[in-house]
């Protein structure tokens, strides 16, 4: 799943849009959102597949103030008394050293379900994504340009649609999880994918073709 790079604004987490430019394709001026983050190009192809490609969010100019706010439901029971569509803060993760849930290990970091350029739009298109702090977050940072450039003080975001059947996974979420080896992962409990958010990979699933010139 792809990393949404995020950046903290006074106590408040947002998410990092690519630079938006004009270019020519086939005759005709179009906007591109796309600029290099710690040696990677960064684009909104990230985005581009489970038809995330049609959502107002990933349109390269869209207006968005790219906060990370709250989603509703109850996949963490931390988030119970947080409105939806608020904004994340530093301060809502302060026990992630030593956070638990009762599934898997405890202390290895603690997580949010969030939305991302969302605001305005339907609940059909909004973008998920969960959001993670901790400590080894914040040793990959030391070890790694890109995701010293795309994470800080040990905070990381994702798009929260699995690759595999487009479902919504999440990390220390889903009681049954460890039969799969998902207990300390990202579990998603439709397919029993499974994936480590402590092992990024450079891959891109763009959905469609360019178009023919």
């Amino acid at each position: 799943m792809p990393i949404v790079p995020l950046t903290i604004e006074g106590d408040e987490l947002k998410g990092v849009w690519p630079e938006v430019k004009e270019t020519t394709e086939g005759g005709k001026t179009v906007q591109v959102a796309e600029t290099e983050i710690g040696g990677v190009t960064y684009s909104s192809q990230w985005f581009q597949y489970c038809g995330v490609q049609t959502y107002p969010g990933v349109r390269p100019g869209e207006e968005q103030d790219n906060f990370l706010r709250a989603s509703s439901g109850d996949t963490y029971g931390w988030m119970s008394d947080i409105d939806a569509g608020n904004k994340l803060t530093v301060d809502m993760f302060d026990d992630y050293e030593e956070w638990g849930n009762g599934i898997g290990k405890s202390g290895l970091g603690k997580p949010a379900m969030a939305t991302w350029r969302s605001e305005g739009v339907s609940p059909q298109s909004t973008m998920p994504v969960q959001v993670l702090r901790s400590t080894k977050i914040e040793e990959l940072a030391e070890e790694n340009e890109f995701m010293a450039a795309a994470t800080e003080d040990g905070f990381m975001a994702w798009l929260d649609k699995c690759t595999h059947f487009c479902c919504v996974p999440g990390f220390k979420a889903y009681e049954g999880s460890a039969k799969f080896g998902g207990e300390d992962r990202v579990y998603c409990q439709c397919h029993q994918s499974v994936y480590s958010p402590f092992s990024p990979v450079e891959k891109s699933f763009v959905a469609l073709p360019r178009p023919e010139e």
